[in-house]
């Protein structure tokens, strides 16, 4: 390739020439040279197949107490989750009350501003 040509990617845009990696003593010695590293391993990559839930992991017998002990914890979360849902739903309520006493106020600012000719 000639100083001149530019290398394109699949999509025909141009790249960068890929400069040679620095040594350990360049590198030490705070070189300052910009590298530009080629992706174009990255780009043929083949993209990795989701595997399903139940074949990416398997059940594990347990003991007794153990389960419970897990049924325990899930239950727990599931409550934790629920709890943290429900006041996510007041806050809303709330946020839109003061949306509707900001929207009034508003109101009556403009009717008082054009009272007052402002």
């Amino acid at each position: 390739m000639d100083g001149d040509e530019v290398e394109t990617d699949k999509k025909g845009k141009g790249k960068a020439p890929a400069r040679p990696t620095r040594t350990p003593h360049e590198t030490a010695s705070g070189s300052n040279d910009l590298i530009v590293l080629d992706d174009s391993d990255l780009e043929e990559a083949e993209t990795p197949k989701k595997v399903p839930w139940a074949k990416a992991q398997p059940t594990v017998p347990t003991s007794g107490p153990v389960y419970e002990a897990c049924v325990c914890a899930v239950k727990r979360l599931e409550a934790k989750i629920l709890s943290n849902q429900m006041q996510i739903k007041a806050c809303e309520a709330d946020m839109a009350d003061m949306s509707a006493d900001i929207a009034g106020q508003s109101v009556e600012l403009v009717a008082i501003k054009a009272a007052l000719g402002m």
